[in-house]
């Protein structure tokens, strides 16, 4: 071939990249896929590096870090080669309860990456209230994060005297949460008649919160007295009256008392609350008195007996004890005793054979 045929192939074939691996050596035998030397040189064949990427576990420059395939949005390091940390809205496993990626402490999730719960002091959604470790049953905010009130069945320290849990006034705590007390102006059922809730006794409800009543201690409209007690042999008696004779209560100074409310005679008493006794100047008919000791028309006053001794002829027949044996019985209506009457056939006379008075 001519030299300059030979010279056109050569270019040919490096124009188009077809020049072949030579393959066998002409000479020496057996061929070889590592670089050949002659002559005791060296050829080494030339490589190309992969460019850095986040996710190949190598920390290049502007990652925070590269974990490889562990990248993940719920482990440390993000699939962006960025730490995890809490706010970044991603919840890393096993380290936050939550990531709202916000810094709000009220909304469920805390600014720690912590889920609300009551007593952790924070305020969060369904809570009236969070004291943190302050937080008690008798304390401003319980332990269930609720405001303390009267009425919820825990005591307030401080505040209230009770809470039994219920609106009743009529029970043993009351009111703004009060322990139930006589002139608080609510009736404790059961304890009190009543509870006008002021500290005037002479009204329709005592200081004692008792209906007024004789023998209360309180002087009460229609009552002389009341000394809270049922003597009746002192000052004042157990109807509430100042003691009188008359009242039927004998009292110091009184050797009886007959009177039913007023002085009056019996058969063993006078009208003074002293003893019947003939000779007093005091006429006691419920006693059988007639008289006592003066001389009387057509009679005398037995001293001993305060009874008339008529003279001959009268009687006392009106049984008036004033005016003595003002009758005569020497008449036809009482001829002889008192109320004989005598036939319109016969007239009053004395009998001569008796001497005595009689009809004749």
């Amino acid at each position: 071939m001519r030299p300059f045929a030979v010279i056109a192939l050569a270019l040919a074939l490096a124009l188009c990249g077809c020049f072949a691996d030579p393959g066998p050596s002409a000479s020496g035998g057996a061929s070889s896929d590592g670089p050949t030397s002659s002559g005791g040189g060296s050829s080494t064949g030339s490589s190309t590096d992969a460019a850095p990427s986040c996710g190949d576990g190598v920390v290049d420059p502007g990652e925070a870090c590269d974990d490889g395939d562990a990248n993940s949005e719920e482990g440390a390091c993000t699939p962006e080669c960025v730490a995890a940390r809490c706010g970044d809205g991603l919840i890393q496993v096993g380290v936050e309860a939550c990531d709202d990626g916000n810094q709000l402490d009220d909304d469920g999730c805390t600014n720690a990456c912590a889920l609300v719960t009551c007593g952790d002091g924070e305020l969060g959604p369904g809570e009236a209230c969070d004291e943190g470790p302050a937080n008690a049953d008798d304390a401003a905010c319980t332990s269930a994060c609720e405001l303390a009130k009267c009425g919820d069945g825990l005591i307030q320290a401080g505040v209230e005297e009770c809470d039994d849990g219920n609106q009743s006034d009529a029970d043993g705590c009351v009111g703004a949460c009060s322990v139930a007390t006589c002139g608080d102006g609510f009736l404790h059922v059961g304890v009190e008649a009543c509870d006008d809730g002021n500290a005037v006794d002479g009204d329709a409800c005592t200081n004692a919160c008792g209906l007024p009543g004789c023998g209360d201690g309180v002087v009460q409209a229609g009552e002389e007295c009341d000394d809270g007690n049922a003597d009746d042999s002192d000052a004042c008696t157990s109807l509430c009256k100042l003691p009188i004779c008359g009242d039927g209560i004998v009292q110091e100074g009184e050797a009886c008392d007959d009177g039913d409310g007023s002085p009056k005679d019996s058969a063993t008493c006078d009208s003074d609350c002293t003893p019947v006794m003939c000779g007093d100047d005091h006429i006691n008919v419920e006693a059988g008195e007639m008289c006592e000791g003066w001389e009387v028309p057509w009679a005398l006053c037995s001293k001993n007996l305060c009874k008339f001794i008529c003279a001959a002829g009268h009687g006392n027949c009106d049984d008036d004890p004033l005016n003595g044996c003002e009758t005569s019985l020497k008449t036809v209506n009482n001829c002889g005793g008192c109320g004989i009457v005598c036939p319109d056939t016969k007239i009053c006379g004395t009998d001569p054979q008796t001497n005595k008075t009689a009809c004749l």
